[in-house]
Formats: structure tokens, sequence, C-alpha cells
């Protein structure tokens, strides 16, 4: 084999390996922005939830503090009731969203910060603390502790 063809094999495997690398970083930049999308729109739908709150009533009770506990089962609460413990679900399945796009790192530190002390004041009411017990084996356990651990929306959570 002449020096050219060695040449020529060389430079063309450094072109093939810079290929598959440009490759993989292009796909490892769309995953990312794929998943600060989904943030966007977990952050999106919290806004609605908002203007359901603004616009019902009703759902500001979640606001009404008490450390009364909410001793009912599913069955027998109120249609009144049960449309707060779906709201409180729609909160709690957004906030997962958030947590984990923290947990990941695909978001800035301090993003699931706010999400948090929205979930320390949520926690006040015995609808939302029901509704967090409720769905609990739904979510991952370390969701549902940073749900529980009120006052540390520090990085670590």
């Amino acid at each position: 084999m002449s020096n050219s063809t060695l040449i020529l094999n060389l430079v063309q495997s450094v072109g093939v390996i810079c290929a598959l690398l440009f490759t993989a970083y292009q796909i490892h930049l769309h995953t990312r922005e794929r998943r600060f999308q989904n943030y966007l729109g977990a952050s999106l739908r919290g806004l609605d939830l908002a203007k359901m709150l603004v616009e019902n009533k009703s759902l500001r009770v979640l606001y009404e503090y008490s450390s009364d506990k909410l001793e009912k089962k599913y069955e027998d609460l109120t249609d009144d009731e049960k449309a707060l413990v779906y709201y409180c679900d729609l909160i709690i399945f957004l906030c997962e969203t958030v947590w984990v796009a923290h947990y990941e790192r695909w978001v800035d530190a301090d993003e699931w910060s706010y999400w948090k002390k929205w979930t320390d004041d949520l926690m006040h009411s015995r609808y939302f603390r029901w509704t967090v017990n409720w769905v609990r084996d739904d979510y991952e356990p370390e969701f549902i502790a940073a749900l529980e651990a009120r006052g540390t929306a520090s990085r670590e959570s």
C-alpha cells in the first residue's frame, strides 16, 4: 500500500469520525431542546391552572389554610370536593414535570424553587394534603418527599 493510499484512508476515517461526532452532538442538542419544550409546556399549563383559579371561585378554598385533616374516603367527597382534588392532582402532575426538569438539570437550578414555594403554600390546604396522600403511589417517592418537605426549595431538592 502506498503512502498516498494510507493518507487517503486516514483522512476518510477522520472525516467519518468527525461526521459521527457532529451527528451525536446534534442528537444531544435536539433531545435537550425537546425536554426543555416539555418543561415550557408544563409552565404554560401552569398558567392555565392559575387562570382557572381566578375564574372559578370555588377553587380558592385551596388558599384557606387549615391544620385540620380531611378524614374522608374518595367516595364520601362531595362533587365540589372531588373537583378540588382533581385540580390539585393536575397541579401535582405539572409540578412533577418541573421537578424532573430540575432534577435532570434541564432548566436553571433555581426554577424548581418557584414551584416549590407554590406547593409549600398549597400544603397548608387540607384538600391539597389529602390529594398528595391519595396520589402518592402514582409518583416517584423522591418527588412526593420533595413536595412534603416544606421550605426546602434548595438546589438539592
